[in-house]
């Protein structure tokens, strides 16, 4: 009988350290099923189709690896202390201070999510508060200088002397009628010492403290007052608690400085 022609004859091929069994039958290959071989004997029988739909699972619908080196999620915080602030605690704790108050015993920081309740439940820690967002108020109409009847005390006092602190959006220190009143500043928004307003909030309610009365434009209620400018509200007129917090601290009466 030819080997060819014979029922259930097979033909072997090696790969690797398996051993692959091809049935013939009749001349027609069948290839429904096949034995997969090892050096120490028969492992199992499957079927293609069965092979197949392992295949795909093991591929596609295998969940997926977590990163090694993805960074942990972090929340900027504002944490108050009972006594002293303790800077090292949150920086061990993998935080980064953006702000320490003198006129609080406190600090603004970003630290990770997974330390917050390890945090607030230290016995040094006071509180720990989100950094939530403030925002200006809109479409304020002001009263008017003649709604406080300012007009009757600056032929006697212009403000001369005194210094206004504005924690808002920043001044336009270029305004004809601001430039002369402004004294100096800071930026927490773009952290440097140039607060120019980018809004016009802090402008507005500048001109309403202390416009000049150099006869153009207006006149602010103490127009001889001196103007500063913490810009912690940027151009869209929102801004962290934190840097309102951290303007305070500046004009605090250690502060008023020209650098941070």
């Amino acid at each position: 009988m030819d080997e060819d022609e014979a029922e259930g004859v097979v033909q072997t091929a090696t790969m690797g350290s398996s051993l692959f069994i091809r049935r013939k039958r009749s001349h027609q290959e069948d290839w429904g099923s096949f034995f997969i071989f090892n050096h120490g004997g028969r492992v199992e029988m499957k079927t293609l189709a069965k092979f197949l739909v392992f295949l795909f699972l093991a591929l596609f619908l295998a969940p997926a690896l977590p990163t090694a080196n993805a960074a942990p999620a972090k929340a900027k915080v504002l944490i108050g202390f009972k006594q002293k602030v303790d800077q090292q605690l949150v920086e061990g704790m993998g935080g980064k201070v953006k702000h320490k108050y003198r006129v609080v015993s406190a600090v603004a920081a970003e630290v990770p999510e997974a330390v917050l309740a390890k945090l607030a439940k230290h016995p040094g820690v006071a509180y720990v508060e989100p950094d939530i967002e403030v925002k200006a108020l809109g479409d304020t109409v002001p009263w008017g200088i003649d709604r406080i009847d300012a007009k009757l005390v600056q032929p006697y006092n212009l403000g001369t002397g005194i210094r206004v602190c504005v924690i808002d959006t920043g001044i336009d220190y270029t305004h004809p009628d601001l430039d002369a009143n402004y004294k100096g500043g800071i930026d927490y928004v773009n952290d440097d010492l140039d607060p120019l307003d980018d809004n016009g909030h802090g402008t507005h309610c500048a001109g309403i403290i202390a416009a000049e009365a150099d006869g153009a434009g207006i006149v602010g209620v103490a127009p001889g007052a001196s103007l500063y400018a913490v810009k912690a509200l940027g151009a869209s007129g929102s801004g962290l608690l934190s840097d309102v917090v951290a303007g305070i601290d500046w004009q605090s009466p250690t502060g008023w400085t020209s650098s941070r």
